[in-house]
């Protein structure tokens, strides 16, 4: 056909590109995320949301559904300030445009049959112009075609977002003829799409020639469906030494990390202390996290070495004054013996106070607290004067411990991090300073938020939360006990020694070598884990959340024969003495414990099953 003018369409006719067109915006969503660290799933989730939206708004506006790329970016930069808040929108909007560019033209490819073909009708004299429906306009097409070296074969070009006219209903070649003042009879169309590139065009007047198009196979994309890096993800979560699923303990302590660092920002705390003896390990992992991420260098890091047995001792008030709150909250039904043990009498003292009060130091009565024995021994002379020089010297030597870390506890809030579930020594370092300290206590669970001065907030699970996977995390809450041990005996008190404040140690249970020989091999594998998530997680919008709970669950479902073992092993040292906290399988009837905790544990996952099949996605 002898025509004077030529219109060609530009995507599948003049490029083509080597992945497929929705690949291009989940490939633009990587670049993009790795831009401004963002989960690029939230990136490609936004653009599909503000596609819709602009669509149906331009429909009502203009009658067609067309759109400008730019103007999403918009839409995308105002909602990200809400997650980065020092984000311009308008320096978004140009970085964004610019990844989009240089995404495309990554990805497209000549093609040479149709350039050719252009090339030796241009030498004819002929006119030639680019009309498109695409959502970037003009000066992107001026970019690619330059690139391409192609740009000198076109005397204009028209994209259907800078009109709000589409190919598609016809509005658009209307346009483009008025504009060029030429006639219907004088133009070719050349394009691959049968319905706007043929049929339409033949509509309205315009001949047309069809693009026959091989078929290709694209290149593969990976997608984002589960978040860019989840592959990585479960690579890391399957590569177990010795058989060990709990080194994937990493997953849910690394969320608990990056959450108590969002915490102590937003909160503008600048002094953490890290409560013995899990402490430790979270004190380590915190500032791996920092180290890794580059963040936190205003943060100070403290290890505070307590337990509830030294804090009970240091927060006693008199005799008179004291009603042992935190004992009895634990449990009634105690022994003279256990009650005497958890202040710290020694064996010898016991035995003095149970014959001078006459009393079997190792009944156990359900209510210990309303027992005869009981008010016996607060009325015995030798127990009110061992009592009393217990809690005044410990008391002074906490006191000065304190001290020691030159930090003022009445000007800025005393924030403690621990494994928690109960904060019992928030508890007792609240009741040393009488309630009169703002105290913040983040711990990886809490069952109680606590009251007046003394927060506490569980970062994985807070009883009552409606948070986000609080059930899953809430299970196997007490192996924290175990998995973040520290490589010293539990701390039996203080004591000052010419000025000098000395902490001294538990000598009746040595866990060293267990540490040693058990703990610290599992400490390392979960660090080299949590390493790797550190370096794969994205700053904003991360769906490190959703991956962790799904993590989790899964280890959970295959906790092995040698993660039972490693435990049974940790448990054959102790739990601080504090009335026997804390829950253990370790013991004679251990396969019959082990069976019905898995009866339990497998109600459990059940239960739990749906919630981390439809995980929601915060950020849609």
């Amino acid at each position: 056909m002898n025509k004077n003018v030529l219109f060609v369409d530009c995507f599948n006719t003049i490029i083509r590109r080597n992945i497929a067109p929705n690949d291009v915006f989940i490939l633009f969503a990587k670049n993009l995320g790795k831009c401004f660290d963002i989960e690029p799933l939230y990136i490609y989730t936004y653009l599909k949301k503000f596609k819709s939206k602009l669509e149906t708004q331009n429909f009502f506006k203009y009658g067609e559904t067309e759109f400008k790329l730019e103007d999403i970016f918009k839409l995308m930069g105002k909602s990200l300030k809400k997650y980065i808040p020092n984000l311009e929108t308008s320096s978004f909007v140009k970085n964004a445009m610019s990844i989009y560019i240089e995404t495309e033209k990554s990805c497209q490819v000549l093609n040479e049959e149709i350039t050719n073909y252009l090339k030796e009708q241009k030498q004819l004299g002929k006119k030639i112009y680019v009309v498109s429906d695409f959502y970037c306009g003009k000066e992107c097409f001026k970019t690619w075609f330059n690139h391409l070296n192609i740009l000198n074969l076109f005397d204009d070009i028209f994209v259907s977002c800078d009109f709000m006219k589409s190919k598609r209903s016809g509005a658009l070649y209307e346009n483009v003829i008025k504009i060029l003042k030429i006639k219907k009879k004088d133009i070719l169309m050349i394009g691959d799409n049968p319905h706007a590139d043929n049929f339409i065009a033949n509509l309205h007047g315009i001949k047309s020639k069809k693009v026959i198009l091989e078929k290709k196979k694209y290149n593969e994309v990976k997608d984002l469906k589960n978040g860019n890096n989840y592959l990585e993800y479960e690579k890391l979560f399957n590569s177990n030494d010795n058989g060990y699923n709990f080194s994937n303990y990493a997953f849910p302590l690394y969320l608990f990390e990056k959450k108590l660092y969002n915490e102590l920002i937003s909160g503008n705390i600048k002094n953490v202390f890290f409560l013995s003896r899990e402490g430790l390990f979270l004190k380590t992992l915190f500032e791996k996290f920092c180290q890794i991420r580059k963040v936190g260098e205003d943060i100070n890091t403290y290890y505070l070495e307590v337990s509830r047995n030294s804090l009970a001792l240091a927060s006693l008030k008199k005799i008179e004054e004291e009603n042992f709150e935190y004992i009895f909250r634990e449990t009634k039904a105690i022994s003279l013996f256990s009650f005497l043990k958890t202040l710290s009498f020694s064996n010898e003292e016991i035995e003095i106070i149970s014959n001078e009060i006459k009393a079997n130091k190792h009944i156990k009565y359900l209510n210990f607290k309303n027992s005869k024995v009981f008010k016996n021994l607060i009325k015995n002379t030798t127990f009110l004067n061992i009592y009393n020089n217990k809690r005044t010297s410990q008391r002074e030597a906490f006191e000065a411990y304190l001290k020691s870390f030159k930090f003022n506890f009445l000007t800025e809030p005393f924030t403690v991090v621990d494994v928690g579930w109960k904060g019992t020594m928030q508890d007792f370092i609240s009741k040393f300073f009488n309630d009169n300290v703002k105290i913040y206590g983040f711990y990886i669970g809490s069952k109680t938020c606590g009251g007046g001065n003394s927060l506490k907030r569980g970062l994985l699970y807070q009883k009552g939360s409606t948070q986000f996977a609080q059930n899953i995390f809430h299970h196997k809450m007490y192996d924290y006990e175990q998995i973040c041990r520290a490589n010293h005996n539990r701390i039996e008190g203080y004591k000052l020694e010419n000025g000098k404040i000395k902490v001294i140690y538990d000598t009746q249970i040595n866990d060293i070598k267990n540490f040693e020989e058990f703990i610290y091999p599992m400490q390392q594998m979960i660090q080299t884990k949590f390493e790797k998530i550190c370096r794969l997680d994205y700053k904003n919008l991360s769906n490190i959340e959703e991956v962790a709970a799904k993590m989790f669950y899964k280890m959970i479902k295959k906790t092995s024969k040698e993660d039972y073992e490693w435990l049974l092993k940790c448990e054959n040292s102790h739990y601080d003495n504090f009335v026997r906290i804390g829950y253990t399988i370790a013991s004679k009837n251990f396969n019959k414990k082990k069976n019905l905790y898995n009866i339990w544990n497998n109600a459990f996952l059940f239960a739990n099953s749906l919630q981390i099949k439809f995980l929601k996605k915060k950020y849609k």
